[in-house]
Order: structure tokens, then C-alpha cells, then sequence
């Protein structure tokens, strides 16, 4: 019999797969439930028409919340994700 303690995650926007990401790193069988078809939450896209649109711009707003993640799991983000600037990183139409 599995000795190990589990968790139940109910969402894969970036907020709870950081969390099961350390719950597995302590030890615990973890499963992560999503209604969508997709994980990403407002890190994620959509497809309509032929068209992709991002859901949110997180990880290029607030990169520092994602590196100390990334360095607390004992990874470093700058080598496991391949970035490059973007130049306005994005524009608001009305």
C-alpha cells in the first residue's frame, strides 16, 4: 500500500502548478484537475477564428515571481525558458 500523502488540485492556472510542484517535491502524490482544455490560467491562450490570443502577460509583467519559484523548486528559469524582448510588450486598443 502507497504510504504517501496526496493532494487534489483543482485549477492549472500558474498560481496551483507551482503549488503541486512543490507538494510533489515534498513527497505527495499529487493530481491537478482542469476544466479547460488546456493549463496556463491567465498564462494560457485561446484559438478562435485562426487566431491566438494570450490570456494574460504574468510571466513577462512580474518575472521575478516566477524566478524565485523557479530557484525555491531548484531550477533556474532563465535556462529552462527561452525568452527574448518584445518591444511594446503589448499595446491597449479602445
Amino acid at each position: 500500500m502507497d504510504s504517501r500523502k496526496k493532494a487534489v488540485i483543482i485549477g492549472a492556472g500558474t498560481g496551483r502548478i507551482a503549488t503541486a510542484a512543490f507538494l510533489a517535491k515534498e513527497g505527495f502524490d499529487v493530481e491537478v484537475y482542469e476544466k479547460n482544455p488546456n493549463p496556463g490560467g491567465r498564462c494560457g491562450q485561446m484559438t478562435q477564428n485562426g487566431y491566438r490570443f494570450d490570456l494574460g502577460a504574468t510571466i513577462l509583467l512580474m518575472p521575478s515571481i516566477y524566478r524565485e519559484v523557479f530557484s525555491a523548486l531548484g531550477m533556474d528559469m532563465d535556462k529552462e525558458l527561452e525568452t527574448s524582448s518584445l518591444e511594446p510588450v503589448y499595446k491597449i486598443f479602445f
